[in-house]
């Protein structure tokens, strides 16, 4: 499915708005792992890359080795994406943007509990549980929110 480096920027710009990720950066690694794992579990792109947990949740090699390809090279433009990956990143944006900002945390939220959902194929009556368990700094209310959320994604 074409995942460049230029690919990983046109994700992250579609989240972020017209930023240019900054991949020195742990926050915009962490995020690019989520945004990545998100298109994945929805089997938009990253199809044959493996995903594993990790402490910040879902977490590729492959991946990461995309982002730092980026920063040897930074491409010219970026990728274009499809109709379906644009309107998934979307809905994702709208979820854990607070303020007008993109609230990290909630897009570790989002990814984590996608990846107990997918990755791991536990139950949803007990993804907001395994979550807390994880990730005791998570509120039970926003948890069960993010599992909505991704459930109407799934579901549609």
């Amino acid at each position: 499915m074409g995942e460049t480096p230029a690919f990983l920027c046109a994700c992250f710009n579609e989240v972020f708005g017209s930023a240019t990720p900054d991949f020195y950066s742990y926050d915009h690694r962490l995020a690019i792992q989520k945004i990545a794992y998100f298109l994945k579990s929805l089997n938009l792109a990253f199809n044959e890359e493996c995903f594993g947990w990790y402490i910040r949740g879902p977490y590729s090699v492959s991946v990461a080795s995309i982002a730092y390809g980026f920063m040897r090279e930074r491409p010219s433009q970026d990728a274009e994406l499809s109709q379906q990956q644009k309107e998934a990143l979307s809905k994702l944006r709208s979820w854990v943007t607070k303020n007008g900002a993109i609230d990290l945390n909630a897009l570790e939220l989002y990814g984590s509990l996608q990846y107990i959902l997918v990755g791991e194929e536990k139950p949803k009556e007990n993804a907001v549980e395994l979550l807390i368990g994880r990730k005791a700094w998570y509120k039970k209310e926003e948890t069960e929110e993010a599992l909505r959320n991704l459930l109407s994604v799934r579901e549609s």
